[in-house]
């Protein structure tokens, strides 16, 4: 009468290495830097990379995953207890009072750029650079050497 809950139902509470393992225990070729980017747990696509391989699992045929307890899960970040070196908090040193405190020094000014460099002048425009007027000459030469090629080639080629 009542439906088993689907494995969606099971992980909808779960977030970080917890829902990684779920993930991982119906696939354990992952990697989870997939889903650990810049040190936060990417929840939303785990739930749903879970949820289309539990559908793929189920319409193929395959066997139910192995149980938690038996999988063996690789070192994931925030799982392990590193000890932390222990530090004291200490209050910074208190400024003498009669320590005069001198005014920021002007920054410097930037040296001159070095002369050694040429000056470049803008060039003159020529009477070819003009956008109305066309330059003739190669045009003409080039159809003469054209026609003077299609000469020299043998009959069947023309």
């Amino acid at each position: 009468m009542y439906e088993d809950p689907t494995i969606v139902d099971l992980v909808k509470d779960k977030s970080g290495a917890e829902l990684f393992k779920e993930l991982f225990r119906l696939l354990p070729s992952l990697s989870f830097e997939d889903y650990f980017k810049n040190g936060i747990w990417q929840n939303d696509l785990m739930r749903l990379d879970i949820e289309v391989i539990d559908a793929h699992r189920r319409e193929a045929g395959a066997p139910d995953p192995p149980p938690m307890e038996e999988v063996k899960f690789p070192p994931l970040p925030g799982n392990f207890q590193a000890k932390a070196p222990s530090v004291k908090a200490q209050a910074p040193a208190p400024i003498p009072a009669e320590t005069p405190v001198a005014p920021a020094a002007a920054p410097a000014a930037a040296p001159a750029p070095a002369a050694s460099a040429p000056v470049k002048r803008p060039l003159e425009q020529s009477e070819s650079d003009e956008p109305n007027k066309r330059d003739t000459s190669s045009a003409a030469s080039a159809a003469s050497a054209v026609s003077a090629a299609s000469t020299k080639a043998p009959p069947a080629l023309r």
